[in-house]
């Protein structure tokens, strides 16, 4: 059994080697670098549950194209979950975020208040 500053140092060393972490850097980096992820991502935080037509009006500026393909990649991704309702179209679709996505919220936190002291 380790103790828990052995078990401490393992993890810092292992989170500390680039050959490690480098492929979570690239992956969080693919992530970060599409424009409306995480403006998708906040608004379903703030909102609960959205249907597609309320989060394209709160998020101006993306194209119907560009927000169906971001609400399908976070849909893939486990960030967010699709919802229809009904047995006959038209259908009643709505979009929430998931315990992931909270999750990746509450990580983002950190880069925001970042961002904001560091007005870059």
């Amino acid at each position: 059994m380790f103790k828990v500053d052995e078990w401490f140092r393992i993890i810092v060393n292992h989170i500390t080697d680039i050959d490690y972490v480098r492929p979570f850097l690239n992956r969080i980096s693919r992530f970060c670098a599409k424009k409306w992820n995480f403006q998708v991502l906040w608004e379903l935080r703030n909102h609960k549950k959205m249907r597609y037509g309320q989060i394209q009006e709160s998020l101006k500026g993306i194209s119907p194209s560009t927000l169906s393909e971001v609400l399908k990649s976070l849909q893939k991704q486990g960030l967010i979950k699709r919802t229809k309702q009904g047995k006959v179209p038209p259908y009643k679709v709505e979009y929430s975020i998931t315990k992931s996505g909270t999750e990746l919220i509450v990580a983002s936190s950190a880069l925001v208040k970042w961002a904001m002291r560091n007005k870059a």
